[in-house]
């Protein structure tokens, strides 16, 4: 009899089942070639490590589908797809008994069979008081109860011998389980790693889907001559500061290559991305690196970044396609092959959200974890670090970022222009230690040196929004446009984009007037009550503005806009929130020193029923008053300014919690995935292009990007008050049915006149992150 494995592909049933010995030859090919391309990397602990998380690979890789011999799974995998596999003959419960036999127990090769498929990797306490032993019984723990787990146990060791029988009956010369110890944390999660993408990878090959390109040795000095080519290509704009960049840049191709971590601190336009990057390619040359992951806060960053880099080191479409990968949501593709390779960190090059970078290294998922082996031998570039994560979770994401830096040669840069040093705190890391600098000192202080005259701060105190309108109107009018105006809640950008949109564009938002075309506005709006299409649309318009330098224009935003991207305004101004928002914001004005009397203005609103006010911002409201005299003076670098005022906030509230990282030692691992969550945001995706919303309520299948590329998120208890019902029953989509304006306010055009009317005021703010 031939066991199986796999049903027939549905498209081709002609085909066959896939036989079992072919599959489990094929993972544990698979897995195990992974993890030695993955072990060339380790270092101190993670080297000493690397013969226990062998056996553990081999072992899980070679018995993972084991169960699947039972009679009762054969029958159904014969049959056809189509049909689920008996719940009472789970296929991970027999190679989980199989590890934990006595005569060879290999507990971490048990853990990786069990949480190679979902829920993942469970609590390890937990699973220390399950009735039959850790890791047996069925998958979901807390949905069953005792006589459930002991049938599962009781039906596996009745037939575990006869599904060995198979199982070398398929597989002769299949490898046996090799005694072996448990190991946890990081470690763990990259064994995970090369099971799961083996076994996935094997299942798309067999299924006839298109095949990802895999990587290669790729050739860094050759990128590395590009690159220099590139910047000496790039225009000249302003003498001093072009000057200090160019010595920036040369500094990066001599600098000393010895360090697993440090920083790069440097001013507005001193052109951070590709310094850097240089002294990353060489550092990938002399180690023999896999590839440079770029992580940053938001899209906005990384699709710019992405644009300079495949401008910089790319000749073809080809080198643009598989090159550079860009792994978030507004990603644009040629088809899913080149989506699963971004997705999969194949490139050598690989841009990711800091949201899915360190919500990976958190994950217990075996989905997210697939691409978790390539990271080790990976560069790591982190742009604009202080606004990577919530200071409550650096604490543990600096000691996941320690060890890949070093013990996974994973040689790691964090970049910013207003640095938190969190690594020079007690409550973030222990101990504290000092980073070495990228920046020279004397570059670094020429560069803050200019800073008052690049742009001035002031302060306009507490302003009615009416007056901040015809403010920003008579700036635009009278030569000090372009100007943005950054506020802290989705609601205040739409009540003040209204408002200047029916005094200068003599548009009523609000209202069914006719549409004007967007590149005829003078009144532009970026926040997410648009969806990312049309956010991708208006920063287009943006971007086109900026170049032409244009200067008869407004831009009103929300914080999506303060880090990182190549913006210039004339003047701008800041609702009042935080020292960092602050100065982040100021990298937006007189960007590259070539205007005169550029001004940042801080304000707070006058309480008004229309505006909404952002809960969060209280402590670090009170800290930017405080320090207001060392910011309006540039009195302090800063990243000293930011330092303090985080450490004036933590003290002000009361400590740093510490939950993470006790969690992470604990080995609570679904627990860590779940308070590692970047955005923790009870959010529900609301579908606002109506073909979209059709064939979701017709069942259709849309892949996750063209969902989320169409659709907001909005907090789950705004849904009741918005009278919006799910796209079916259970369902955890919904479908937009109000007014949405695609040019200027988004959603807000729905929402803004019930807030304005029979709502209570502020009840329905959306502020929701990227």
């Amino acid at each position: 009899m031939t066991w199986v494995a796999h049903s027939a592909p549905p498209h081709d049933p002609a085909r066959g089942p896939q036989p079992y010995g072919s599959h489990a030859r094929n993972v544990w090919s698979g897995a195990t070639g992974a993890a030695e391309e993955m072990f060339r990397f380790a270092r101190g602990p993670a080297a000493d490590s690397v013969p226990v998380m062998r056996a553990a690979i081999s072992g899980s890789s070679a018995f993972h589908d084991l169960g699947k011999l039972d009679l009762q799974n054969q029958a159904v995998l014969n049959a056809g797809r189509g049909q689920r596999l008996p719940p009472e003959c789970d296929h991970i419960e027999a190679g989980t008994a199989h590890a934990l036999r006595p005569v060879h127990r290999n507990l971490a090769a048990a853990w990786l069979i069990r949480a190679h498929h979902s829920p993942g990797l469970p609590d390890r306490t937990s699973e220390k008081f399950m009735p039959f032993g850790p890791l047996r019984g069925a998958r979901n723990r807390e949905k069953s109860d005792a006589d459930v787990h002991k049938a599962f146990v009781e039906r596996t060791d009745r037939g575990l011998s006869k599904f060995l029988e198979r199982h070398f009956e398929a597989w002769p010369d299949s490898p046996q389980i090799s005694p072996g110890s448990e190991f946890h944390g990081l470690s763990l999660r990259f064994a995970l790693s090369c099971l799961v993408d083996a076994d996935h990878h094997d299942t798309a090959a067999w299924d006839g889907g298109r095949q990802m390109p895999r990587s290669s040795a790729w050739d860094w000095t050759e990128l590395h001559r590009r690159l220099d080519a590139y910047v000496e290509r790039l225009e000249k704009r302003e003498p001093a500061r072009d000057a200090l960049r160019e010595a920036l840049f040369e500094h990066a191709g001599t600098a000393d290559l010895s360090p697993s971590l440090l920083v790069c601190e440097a001013g507005v336009g001193m052109g951070k991305t590709t310094t850097v990057l240089r002294w990353l390619l060489r550092k990938a040359q002399e180690d023999c690196l896999r590839r440079v992951i770029i992580v940053a806060p938001f899209t906005n960053i990384l699709r710019q970044t992405a644009r300079t880099l495949r401008n910089a080191l790319c000749r073809s479409d080809d080198e643009r396609n598989l090159w550079i990968a860009e792994n978030h949501h507004r990603a644009d593709f040629a088809d899913q092959s080149s989506r699963q390779y971004a997705a999969l960190w194949e490139a050598p090059i690989v841009l990711t959200t800091a949201v899915q970078f360190f919500e990976t290294l958190a994950s217990n998922r075996p989905a997210s974890l697939r691409k978790l082996h390539r990271l080790p031998g990976s560069a790591i570039f982190i742009d604009e670090a202080h606004a990577a994560l919530p200071p409550s979770h650096w604490p543990q994401g600096w000691e996941w970022l320690t060890e890949v830096s070093e013990q996974w040669s994973c040689p790691t840069v964090l970049v910013s222009g207003s640095m938190f040093r969190f690594w020079q705190q007690p409550e973030f890391a222990s101990p504290p230690r000092a980073l070495p600098e990228l920046t020279p000192a004397a570059i670094a202080n020429a560069s803050a040196d200019a800073e008052p005259e690049r742009v001035r701060f002031d302060t306009l105190g507490t302003i009615d929004y009416r007056d901040l309108c015809r403010r920003l109107k008579q700036d635009m009018e009278t030569g000090n446009g372009p100007c943005l105006c950054i506020v802290n809640t989705v609601q205040t950008a739409a009540v003040i984009a209204c408002e200047l949109a029916k005094n200068i564009d003599d548009l009523d938002p609000l209202g069914d007037g006719s549409p004007r075309r967007l590149s005829d506005r003078r009144v532009l709006q970026l926040s997410t009550a648009l969806t990312p299409r049309h956010r991708e649309r208006i920063l287009q318009e943006i971007e086109r503005r900026t170049e032409a330098k244009a200067a008869s224009w407004i831009l009103v935003a929300t914080s999506c806009v303060e880090a990182g991207v190549d913006l210039d305004f004339q003047s701008a101004y800041r609702e009042r929130c935080s020292v960092s928002a602050f100065i982040q914001t100021s990298g937006r004005v007189n960007r590259h020193g070539s205007r005169t009397g550029a001004v940042l203005w801080d304000f707070q609103f006058l309480a008004d029923k229309s505006l909404a006010t952002h809960p969060q911002f209280k402590i670090s409201r009170n800290v930017f008053e405080q320090l207001w005299s060392s910011i309006s003076s540039h009195a302090k670098r800063p990243a000293d300014l930011v330092t303090l005022s985080l450490q004036l906030e933590f003290d002000r509230a009361g400590g740093l919690s510490e939950m993470l990282r006790k969690l992470e030692q604990q080995r609570n691992y679904p627990e860590v995935a779940l308070q590692g969550r970047v955005i923790q945001s009870d959010t529900r995706t609301v579908i606002v292009q109506r073909c979209i919303a059709e064939l979701a309520m017709a069942g259709k299948r849309i892949s996750s990007a063209t969902l989320l590329k169409n659709s907001v998120q909005i907090w789950s208890k705004r849904i009741a008050l918005l009278g919006m019902e799910p796209i079916r029953s259970g369902s955890d989509l919904y479908v937009w049915k109000s007014p949405y304006d695609p040019e200027l306010i988004g959603i807000m055009k729905g929402i803004l006149p019930l807030t304005l009317g029979t709502v209570a005021p502020g009840i329905l703010l959306i502020d929701n992150p990227e």
